[in-house]
Order: C-alpha cells, then sequence, then structure tokens
C-alpha cells in the first residue's frame, strides 16, 4: 500500500505485530512488501479520490533494523508500481489477461467504475501473486494482512490463541471496531486456502460480491465511462444503496459467498495519518473520522503524530 506514515508505524508493526506471531528461533517470518511513495485518498468532491504524488524524500528501505529480525525476517520487496500511474495500468492489464474472459470483464467493469476503491483491493491481490511463488518454495503455518499506516499500540495475540479460538479453518479474524461487515485494514488467516480465497480479485469481483457505488460516487460519470468502454452492466451489478459499496460491506459479502467464517478481537491499532492542517488537532470533529470502543480501551482510529 501506500507508504504514508509507515516512518512512524514501522517499529510497531515489527514488535507488536509480526514478533508475537513467528517469534524466533522457533519461526521464521516473510514480510511481503508492495509499497508506493504515490497515494490516492478519499475525495468528497471527486469521484476518483484525491492524487498525491510520489514523495522522493520518503523513499527509504523500511524493516531493516529490527534487533531479532537477523535470520528470522525474510523481507521480500516487489519490483511494484506507483499508485495512480502508468505501471499500475499495465499491471492491472496483466491480471486480466490471465483470467477468463468473463472474469476479465467483471474486473474491467469495477477498475473503470470505481478506480480508487479498485486500486486498493488490486493492490494487495497483486502483492498476494508473489506468495503464490514463495508457497512452491516454503510449508506456511499463517497468514497475516496489516496497512502499512497502521500503528500497533500493543502485542496483538500469538499464533495459539488464534489456532486455539478459531471455529475452524476459514477463519479470519479482524478487529472489533464494527463488526457488523468486515475490517479491511488487517487480517490473521489460519491457512492457504483461507488466505487465497481473502486476496482473490476474482472472487471479489464475482456477482454477489463488489457492486458498482459507495461513499463519493457519481453514477453519471460511471455510466458515461462504461459506455465509452462499450461495458453492459446488469441491473444487480450496481449498489441498492451508498453504503453496499463501502469496502467492508464488500469484503463481508465476499467471504460469506466463499465460506470465510469472520471473528473479530479487539486490537489497540490506530491508523496514522499526517494532518492535513499544520497543527495536528486531533479532538476536532473534523479530524477525528472515526473511534474505536472497547469494554476496556478508547483510543482514537486517525490519530496524528
Amino acid at each position: 500500500g501506500a507508504v504514508r506514515t509507515l516512518h512512524k508505524t514501522e517499529e510497531s508493526i515489527l514488535e507488536n505485530m509480526i514478533f508475537p506471531i513467528c517469534p524466533p528461533p522457533d519461526c521464521v517470518s516473510h514480510l511481503v512488501l508492495h509499497l508506493s511513495y504515490a497515494d490516492n485518498r478519499p475525495s468528497t468532491e471527486n469521484h476518483d479520490g484525491e492524487s498525491i504524488s510520489a514523495d522522493g524524500d520518503k523513499r527509504r528501505d523500511f524493516f531493516e533494523n529490527a534487533s531479532w529480525a537477523e535470520g528470522y525476517l525474510s523481507v521480500h520487496r516487489l519490483d511494484g508500481y506507483e499508485i495512480g500511474s502508468q505501471g499500475e495500468q499495465s499491471a492491472m492489464d496483466v491480471m486480466e489477461k490471465e483470467e477468463p474472459e468473463e472474469v476479465a470483464k467483471r474486473m474491467k467493469i469495477f477498475r473503470i467504475s470505481d478506480p480508487r476503491r479498485y486500486s486498493m483491493w488490486f493492490a494487495r491481490a497483486w502483492a498476494w501473486r508473489h506468495v503464490l511463488n514463495l508457497h512452491d518454495l516454503f510449508d506456511f503455518d499463517f497468514f497475516t494482512f496489516g496497512r502499512p499506516d497502521l500503528l500497533w499500540l500493543i502485542p496483538v495475540p500469538t499464533l495459539e490463541f488464534f489456532k486455539d479460538f478459531s471455529e475452524d479453518e476459514s477463519t479470519v479474524w479482524m478487529h472489533d471496531a464494527y463488526f457488523s461487515f468486515a475490517p479491511d485494514t488487517f487480517a490473521f488467516i489460519q491457512n492457504f486456502e483461507a488466505a487465497n480465497k481473502y486476496f482473490s480479485l476474482p472472487l471479489l469481483v464475482q456477482k454477489g460480491g463488489a457492486c458498482i457505488g459507495g461513499p463519493n460516487f457519481d453514477r453519471n460519470l460511471t455510466i458515461s465511462r462504461l459506455k465509452i468502454a462499450n461495458i453492459v452492466t446488469d441491473d444487480d451489478d450496481w449498489c441498492s444503496n451508498e453504503s453496499e459499496g463501502w469496502s467492508e460491506h464488500t469484503l463481508l459479502r465476499k467471504m460469506k459467498k466463499v465460506s470465510l467464517t469472520d471473528r473479530y478481537f479487539p486490537a489497540a491499532a490506530a491508523l496514522v495519518r499526517e494532518p492535513a492542517n499544520p497543527l495536528c488537532e486531533p479532538l476536532r470533529p473534523y479530524y477525528t473520522v472515526d473511534w474505536i470502543k472497547h469494554n476496556r480501551n478508547n483510543i482514537a482510529h486517525f490519530a496524528c503524530l
């Protein structure tokens, strides 16, 4: 994903997310990194979001300095693309050519109609392609997914917790900030089969998964773009209301359709963003977008450092 505030969150990802799940000397972690120095963020005024160009000052090799990592953390850096670039479009072309015609058409529908959210889903599927290659070389026991801008305030539960309390081998663990649908900020996944379904883009865009619509959505612009691309949609391809197009709702529908079990736990983690204003004012309503509320802790979902 976008680097954003990884220079602030890197240490917490190493110490509070990776290490508790896979501590040495009994475990070796493989970290697959697909990072972009450009970004695309939601905008109430622009259907395609707000594009942010690549920042050369932020370029650095992340995850190189963990005290415990030598010999126990293998970092795989993908030769990826910048979000919003021609390289991203070329990568999307590659994946579409690998799929059957009907699946490729479904991918094209959402690539054209909802480019910002599709870009997010595609980046995760693109990184998973590399994991598929690694799967031929290593026998992985467990899979995790996390955003680069997620700050882990305390250690996550151990691998034994997830194994002992999972309902079945198809269980995907997510945070309980809003458990009426599936948060897409991180996931802890039992095995390869479940992870392969979770990250699959073809399964996401199938009917009953993604729908055309969502927040900050310009219907007329989308209809025009689909017409120019000579793509015909069905009535049931469109969301019946705005919330159906939220990425969290989309993810839960996909999980249910492919028989993944959703479970939740109270993780003390916060999305960290650089403030839009010169001063960080996290208590102002326009800046603190949401709150995670637990019985034992209240932490800002969006915070600034």
